[in-house]
């Protein structure tokens, strides 16, 4: 069990490396801006020709995004290799926006699937507790009784947790990918 004054010296130990000039993310009084590396192989797409951007560097981006603060304004700084062109450049922002614009979109259809499915869980298990309630109060000896009233109960429970928790992961991933589709993305020189 990690004691509240371990917690205390692990978030100073975040904040001290976030202040120091760690080369991945910056802070000022108003603004913390996440730094991201661009060389020509990042780059490279061996089917199209044409520049595309890895998982790895929306992994790296989101990972960091966690040491933001958030109460500041948003800002990325793509440091992009001298050999990439002044066009690819403009490719690879595009590309950036584009993803988070895509996940944004991803996360509005899951955060709706959830709550219907969340809807009809719930429904489904009043629909047996209804049942258990009528065949527990016409008939005493009823073999599936007690199965009847445990189903009832796991679909509700299921409903609350896609209603309560799945969703809120949902929400949470839905605001990180608004604030960095959101951020100004700035040209930086290596």
């Amino acid at each position: 069990m990690v004691r509240k004054n371990e917690i205390e010296q692990i978030k100073q130990e975040i904040e001290e490396y976030v202040r120091e000039d760690n080369g991945v993310y910056k802070e000022d009084k108003e603004t913390s801006t996440i730094l991201i590396y661009f060389s020509k192989d990042m780059l490279a797409d061996s089917y199209g020709g044409k520049a595309v951007l890895g998982e790895d560097i929306f992994h790296y981006v989101e990972n960091t995004f966690k040491l933001v603060n958030k109460k500041k304004k948003i800002e990325l700084e793509f440091i992009f290799g001298e050999e990439i062109e002044p066009k690819e450049q403009e490719e690879v922002i595009k590309l950036f926006k584009m993803h988070y614009a895509i996940e944004i979109v991803q996360c509005r259809k899951q955060l709706v699937k959830t709550r219907i499915v969340s809807g009809i869980l719930l429904l489904v298990g009043i629909l047996f507790l209804i049942v258990y309630g009528v065949v527990a109060y016409g008939n005493k000896d009823f073999i599936f009784e007690n199965v009847l009233e445990i189903v009832s109960w796991v679909f509700i429970w299921e409903a609350a947790n896609q209603f309560f928790f799945e969703n809120a992961s949902n929400k949470r991933d839905m605001i990180r990918n608004i604030c960095l589709f959101r951020a100004e993305i700035k040209k930086g020189k290596q």
